[in-house]
């Protein structure tokens, strides 16, 4: 399988267009911080379960249910990288405790949801989601049990309640459609489709209500630099040329490699302030690995395509 690159630019170009509408929509005050609220309830409560279900509810087949496996167990391998890594991107730098640990947190933890889902979408259709689907739900369990032990230096007993979030329990729904091969009705199908289908809009303008406050100056990005290129370069490319020679299906690979080399996760900020660790770092590394992470993902597309032709 190859990712048609043209197609990559061009739902980059419509993900940016929709992110500035967000940015000019903060800045003439449609939206305020309550709107940002309910929108991101919206999207964390409603129409992102809605997409998800309504993305499980197709055929399945043995290689589909194969690749779902290969799909969790990959999942977990690149995140276990990912932890590895973020200590090697902290080491030597002279950071207090609670700069330490966002800086690992933001490292290993991507925005599957807000932007990986709408982009592998874009690109694959349902089944693109489906296993999007599936690095999204193991992200989120490795999120709230090592994330939680990052960020609070110590288990929390919340941890296994937080992990049953509205996204992990329409997969847990989805699971049950998928493989007891349920049907639904018509009427029922359209309706998630419809709901889930406001995701994208919705989650990109939010990242841009987020940019209307960031400096984009070289100065404001400068002290972040380690971290951006660890987490949108290097670990995707060293992750990106292991998979090449993997016996998998393609389309696994490419969702695995866009999931995994989406900017850092909206979540560290909220982390971040619950564990009272600088919320405000959390929100610049955020915010400028997003913006970055347009011009990074074509290229690593762009760089996949080209390592797979000379292999082939």
């Amino acid at each position: 399988m190859q990712v048609d690159f043209t197609q990559v630019i061009i739902q980059l170009l419509v993900m940016m267009f929709i992110i500035i509408v967000g940015m000019v929509a903060k800045r003439f005050r449609i939206l305020d911080e309550h709107g940002d609220k309910v929108i991101s309830s919206l999207i964390v409560n409603i129409t992102t379960p809605a997409l998800i279900i309504s993305t499980m509810s197709i055929e399945l087949d043995p290689q589909i249910a194969t690749n779902i496996l290969i799909m969790a167990i990959l999942t977990l391998i690149v995140l276990g990288f990912a932890w590895f890594f973020s200590k090697l991107t902290v080491k030597g730098e002279h950071l207090d405790d609670g700069e330490v640990r966002v800086y690992k947190f933001a490292t290993i933890f991507g925005n599957a949801s807000f932007l990986g889902f709408p982009m592998c979408y874009a690109l694959f259709g349902k089944i693109g989601l489906l296993y999007a689907s599936i690095y999204s739900a193991v992200q989120d369990i490795f999120f709230w049990s090592a994330g939680v032990r990052i960020m609070s230096d110590g288990g929390s007993g919340n941890s296994l309640q937080n992990m049953l979030n509205p996204n992990l329990i329409a997969i847990a729904i989805g699971f049950i459609i998928l493989f007891a091969n349920i049907t639904l009705p018509t009427f029922l199908d359209s309706a998630l489709s419809s709901i889930g289908s406001a995701t994208m809009p919705l989650a990109l303008m939010m990242v841009g209500s987020g940019f209307s406050s960031f400096d984009f100056s070289f100065g404001g990005i400068k002290s972040l630099l380690k971290v951006i290129i660890s987490k949108l370069l290097l670990m995707p490319i060293i992750i990106g040329l292991l998979l090449v020679k993997l016996p998998i299906d393609e389309l696994v690979k490419y969702v695995l490699l866009l999931e995994f080399a989406m900017p850092t996760a909206a979540s560290s900020v909220v982390m971040a302030r619950n564990f009272d660790r600088d919320f405000t770092l959390a929100s610049r590394l955020v915010m400028a690995t997003t913006l970055l992470s347009m011009i990074t993902i074509p290229l690593l597309v762009l760089l996949a395509k080209g390592v797979t032709s000379l292999i082939s």
